[in-house]
């Protein structure tokens, strides 16, 4: 007669019983790791880039020969159909949509169980605004010899929200189709650089800011984004591991 095989009683769950917990995954990163090494040269090129800017403009207040190459003066297409479509764009970013936009991006990232995007939508937004408002007086480029126009707040917050959307488009579809990675990046940059060159259109176009200021926020809100969301993946696993009941 054959003995029987020991059972370890720990294992088995009683019939009807819960079943055991599944373990947790790790949340979905703000930045993918693949885009990791590209962002870090981005962000590096952008700071520069809006720094240089800056320091070189800082203080003036008239168009520079950039300036003038990329917007000559005396526009021929200054029409009603072409205005109201800059007013259009403009208001994508003015005080109370922008932070209703920065809202439901945040709140669609949520939804969709994204919750370090919906952190770096809050905290990436708010702190490109904030960057944008506050480099203003310091760097003291003015337009029309009265507003403050660098860098332009504008064309950082339309640039910020479409990387948040940009970001969470990519992670939901390589996370159904791996092999859709590339094409997803490319229709993300294409609409983030899209998204800033619409608005510094727009803004120039209505004479509040310089073609220059535009750029300068552009690339502000690329390395402020990326940093930011570099700072939430490091982030986030240290506080979920001291979140953890000791064993």
């Amino acid at each position: 007669m054959m003995n029987p095989v020991p059972v370890d009683s720990s294992a088995v769950r009683p019939l009807g019983g819960p079943a055991a917990p599944a373990p947790r995954s790790d949340p979905q990163p703000a930045l993918p790791p693949a885009l990791r090494r590209p962002a870090a040269l981005v962000t590096a090129a952008s700071a520069a880039v809006a720094t240089g800017l800056g320091v070189t403009y800082a203080g003036e207040s008239a168009p520079s020969v950039v300036d003038s190459w990329l917007q000559p003066p005396g526009n021929p297409w200054v029409d009603e159909a072409t205005t109201t479509a800059a007013l259009l764009v403009d208001v994508l970013a003015e005080r109370v949509p922008g932070v209703a936009l920065a809202l439901l991006a945040a709140a669609l990232c949520l939804l969709l169980r994204r919750r370090r995007l919906a952190v770096l939508a809050v905290v990436g937004q708010g702190a490109t605004g904030v960057a944008a408002i506050g480099l203003k007086p310091v760097l003291g480029r003015t337009i029309h010899d009265v507003h403050y126009s660098y860098p332009s707040g504008h064309t950082a917050a339309l640039t910020a929200l479409v990387m948040v959307l940009g970001l969470l488009l990519l992670d939901v579809v390589t996370s159904r189709h791996p092999g859709r990675a590339r094409v997803a990046t490319a229709i993300m940059v294409a609409a983030v650089v899209a998204a800033g060159a619409a608005m510094g259109w727009a803004q120039s176009f209505l004479g509040a800011h310089y073609p220059t200021d535009t750029i300068g926020g552009f690339c502000a809100a690329v390395a402020i984004m990326c940093t930011v969301a570099w700072l939430v993946d490091a982030i986030a696993p240290r506080l979920r591991r001291s979140r953890r009941p000791p064993c």
